[in-house]
């Protein structure tokens, strides 16, 4: 791809993002679809399922029931 000082750099590999591929994150940043998927599969996930994790009160209660 030939330099224009309008494209932008992707935010996870730092080379330059076409405007007809690019994406933009929750911070405004442009990145590439494929570098953002590798992201995200490295993360852990941050969903939680309070079914899964009972919390300490709750065993308590269940218990005593």
């Amino acid at each position: 791809m030939p330099f224009h000082p309008l494209f932008p750099l992707c935010s996870v590999c730092n080379k330059r993002v076409e405007f007809t591929n690019a994406r933009i994150n929750e911070n405004g940043l442009a990145f590439h679809e494929d570098c953002y998927v590798k992201t995200l599969k490295k993360r852990p996930s941050k969903i939680t399922r309070p079914d899964l994790n009972p919390s300490p009160e709750y065993l308590r209660f269940l218990m005593m029931n």
